[in-house]
């Protein structure tokens, strides 16, 4: 009898742990699933807010598109800068009011302790509010990991989630509104039109450099703009951008962009190689570096 009652507790144990382990099969099986379908809330939000402010940009300022730039509109510039109109074939070119710029190859950190990930990026640039929109698409040890940065009517937010369900960092302040508008300060080399509008304003340092000076919604920000012999933006620096570094800590450092391997793409010259350093005390910090970067203008609806 004892022993029959052993082999029903032991019967019973095994049913048991054989529920437990099928659930948790399951329960893992879906969450990879999960991970593995596509989509995630990020890129949603990246495709619906990008989808809204296209609409916007275009009924506001797709007329640009029947004007060409000019002689007369870059006669007041920085030599340098005029420069970089003509050697990329800007002038007798439909005005750009929006951009798409697709990078093909991607490393990135997410801090100098950390190793580069390999990311799919891209971002639009547009006249209206200076709106700019970018997706980071990667994985952390298999698990997806997506990043929205979003700068819209001077307000500059970052977002970033962990297997499309875990917030790692939400990032908003003045210091996220400054630093946004540095980088739209930099990307004018992606959308040229914003280099002729009366918020920035230009100082001649040399025939190769020149400093662009922006006010706009109530920050001012400055960056030096570096051409070749030739009039290729090779170089963009900056001291008026934030680095994070945790802890809700943010530090002014030197912010370069170095620009490379210029190509022509639909009649217009731009860099296909990006990267972007912090000049720290200790080193020169590497943590984006994109190649097989593409544009496409004036992007239709």
């Amino acid at each position: 009898m004892i022993k029959k009652n052993n082999l029903i507790k032991n019967t019973k144990g095994r049913k048991v742990m054989m529920i437990i382990l099928i659930s948790l099969i399951l329960i893992f099986g879906s969450i990879i699933l999960f991970w593995l379908l596509p989509g995630s809330p990020l890129k949603d939000k990246f495709k619906t807010l990008s989808k809204k402010d296209l609409i916007e940009n275009s009924q506001k300022y797709s007329f640009l598109s029947n004007q060409i730039y000019s002689e007369e509109d870059i006669k007041e510039l920085p030599i340098a800068i005029q420069k970089f109109f003509r050697i990329t074939n800007l002038i007798g070119k439909p005005k750009i009011y929006v951009s798409h710029v697709v990078y093909k190859e991607t490393n990135f950190k997410l801090s100098k302790d950390k190793p580069s990930l390999r990311i799919k990026y891209e971002h639009y640039n547009m006249l209206n509010h200076l709106n700019r929109i970018a997706l980071i698409d990667t994985k952390l040890m298999g698990i997806p990991f997506d990043g929205l940065d979003r700068y819209e009517n001077g307000k500059g937010s970052m977002h970033g989630m962990f297997g499309k369900v875990i917030t790692v960092f939400n990032s908003t302040g003045e210091e996220m509104d400054i630093s946004s508008l540095v980088t739209c300060l930099s990307e004018l080399i992606f959308l040229p039109t914003i280099a002729l509008e009366d918020y920035i304003t230009w100082e001649t340092i040399d025939e190769n450099n020149a400093k662009a000076t922006i006010n706009y919604n109530n920050h001012i920000v400055s960056a030096r703009f570096t051409t070749n012999s030739i009039g290729e933006i090779i170089k963009i620096e900056t001291d008026d951008r934030y680095m994070d570094e945790g802890n809700g800590i943010s530090t002014k450092y030197k912010w370069i962009i170095n620009l490379t391997d210029y190509i022509e793409e639909n009649g217009i010259k731009h860099p296909s190689h990006a990267q972007a350093i912090w000049k720290l005390p200790e080193e020169d910090y590497i943590y984006f570096d994109g190649k097989g970067i593409t544009i496409q203008y004036n992007v239709p609806v």
